[in-house]
């Protein structure tokens, strides 16, 4: 009973002062059952948040920072296979980030990379900033 009456006192000092005229932004009087569903939707809201940073601690962290995304993987290129016989090869060539198969003579280029020469079991590339590279065939 002393519970209950305490449970009423306080939440009739919850509650704001009733007032004669309705405010001027509102269309009728708001009433309890409608404020009490806003109020739960809020503390509802806040239930997770204060498991993870206990409101009260000395130890409470802050807000954790969002992760930045990893950088999506730089392509390299990979020698697949040399098709052809005598002077006329074609290197079958991927980016290390694709399925794709290109098939590219000497002098041809593929995103930054141009083919330098064709061998009979590896090929010569050139990268844009001008650095060259020799890529052979496994086995």
């Amino acid at each position: 009973m002393v519970f209950g009456l305490f449970c009423l006192a306080s939440f009739w000092i919850w509650l704001p002062p009733a007032s004669n005229s309705a405010p001027a932004n509102e269309d009728g009087p708001q009433d309890l059952v409608t404020r009490m569903a806003a109020y739960e939707a809020e503390i509802a809201a806040l239930i997770p948040v204060t498991g993870d940073r206990p409101l009260f601690q000395a130890d409470r962290r802050p807000i954790a920072a969002p992760e930045a995304p990893a950088p999506p993987p730089e392509a390299v290129l990979v020698l697949v296979g040399i098709l052809g016989d005598g002077d006329e090869r074609i290197a079958l060539v991927r980016r290390s980030t694709s399925e794709d198969l290109f098939q590219i003579e000497a002098g041809g280029q593929l995103g930054q990379w141009t083919i330098l020469s064709v061998d009979i079991s590896s090929i010569s590339v050139s990268e844009a900033d001008g650095s060259t590279f020799t890529l052979r065939l496994d086995g």
